[in-house]
């Protein structure tokens, strides 16, 4: 079972993260560290957060020296003693890198920075590791696969070494999964993401305790990640195992709001993926009724120890599994950036574009304009190019009016010829 857009994966390739021996459910993790705070003198430094918001893109000369000069302080300050000065300077290298698109400025400083960002990784606390992990993905972001190649799999092994580590709190290793998901977009030949993928979904079926519930969560959202991009056999090949798991995590744990939301997004991705009628790899779950009815449940109540924005994820997350296991499809969403925009026309892909939002920031809108990297990941045409993308609003909306609608007739025909509103029947 390959990558939609690669290679299928070689069944010989050695696991980089085999499936035990890494501490995934190991009792003897260690509490969340404290996370660390700058001090009111740090924020009044030189690296400032109204110099972070400056644009790199200006035309003057001094401004370009000036941030040329920056950035290097920066990178010299990733080898000091103290950790606030670390995620001092990660954090700015990290806005900078989120914010623009500037390639030019990372020219012969990906080594440097790809090692030093490791090193955080590896030995910094919560604050350092997350944000040097971060980094990793900005210079993929930046520079592409073809210019980070000779880096990747150092990467690769820095990101699964730290997710298996038991001195980071689970929270971070669950992340170092969701970032190492990201970074396999920009090398989709690499066999190692289907033993990714293998292990990402052993630790959502593996024995559930309390501590590690935030490792799980993350789980879900790598695996969601990852996922969209193998063909629909791969994605559906272990659906019995992993809808019996959220239908037991639901029930056991109904209170945990990050458990909720990426269960909720793995079932409405995998009934996404039943209900295409080109794929034809619709089958049958034995408790559709129960987890149906569940969903149903949790998703008309809320939790009075999380914020209304939470309920709203969470109730919007359980909803879109409710539809795509009603069989309907999914409502096209149109996202504007300057004067193109983009069409998000299935679950897979808005949960690509949310992924990239939450590392990206409000960067994402520049990222998706010139960076041709980020582009060619959400099929948009070449800048400038005419195509979908550059079409007015209102032609384009009457075009996917068009396409949805045929498309709707299509997956109608082939839902009511294997089940009815809410039974779940197999196909020979």
């Amino acid at each position: 079972m390959g990558k939609k857009r690669s290679k299928p994966n070689g069944s010989g390739s050695k696991a980089q993260a085999s499936k035990g021996g890494h501490g995934y459910y190991s009792a003897d993790s260690q509490d969340d560290e404290v996370e660390t705070n700058c001090s009111e003198s740090d924020m009044q430094s030189v690296l400032s957060n109204d110099e972070i918001l400056g644009d790199p893109d200006q035309s003057s000369s001094s401004a370009v020296d000036a941030l040329h000069e920056k950035f290097s302080d920066s990178i010299n300050l990733l080898e000091s003693r103290t950790a606030s000065d670390r995620e001092k300077s990660l954090n700015y290298i990290c806005s900078i890198l989120s914010s623009s698109f500037v390639p030019d400025l990372l020219e012969n400083l990906s080594e440097t920075l790809c090692s030093a960002a490791l090193k955080c990784l590896t030995k910094g606390k919560k604050t350092e590791s997350k944000l040097a992990s971060n980094l990793l993905l900005l210079l993929f972001v930046q520079l592409g696969a073809d210019k980070m190649s000779t880096h990747a799999d150092e990467i690769r092994k820095g990101l699964l070494a730290a997710s298996n580590n038991v001195n980071h709190s689970m929270e971070s290793r669950g992340r170092f999964f969701y970032i190492l998901s990201l970074c396999s977009f920009f090398s989709l030949d690499n066999e190692d993401d289907g033993n990714l993928l293998d292990s990402l979904e052993t630790v959502v079926c593996g024995t559930m305790k309390k501590e590690v519930v935030p490792l799980v969560a993350w789980a879900f959202e790598s695996w969601c990640v990852l996922a969209i991009q193998f063909r629909a056999e791969r994605i559906v090949e272990n659906s019995e195992k992993l809808l019996f798991r959220v239908l037991k995590i639901f029930e056991e744990f109904q209170d945990n709001k990050e458990l909720r939301l990426g269960a909720g997004k793995m079932v409405a991705l995998i009934y996404e993926t039943f209900n295409n009628p080109e794929a034809q790899v619709f089958r049958k779950f034995q408790k559709f009724e129960d987890l149906y009815d569940l969903l149903e449940e949790l998703s008309k109540k809320g939790s009075n120890v999380v914020s209304k924005r939470d309920k709203k994820a969470q109730k919007s997350s359980l909803r879109e599994a409710i539809s795509y296991m009603d069989g309907e499809s999914f409502k096209a969403e149109v996202v504007k950036f300057g004067k193109e925009t983009l069409v998000i026309n299935s679950y897979s892909s808005y949960l690509l574009y949310e992924a990239f939002k939450e590392v990206l920031g409000t960067g994402v809108n520049k990222h998706l304009a010139v960076n041709p990297t980020v582009r060619t990941i959400f099929d948009l045409s070449e800048p400038g190019a005419t195509g979908v993308s550059n079409l007015d609003r209102k032609t384009m909306k009457e075009r996917m009016k068009g396409e949805f609608s045929e498309n709707d007739k299509a997956r109608t025909l082939y839902l009511r010829k294997q089940r009815g509103k809410r039974t779940d029947h197999s196909y020979d």
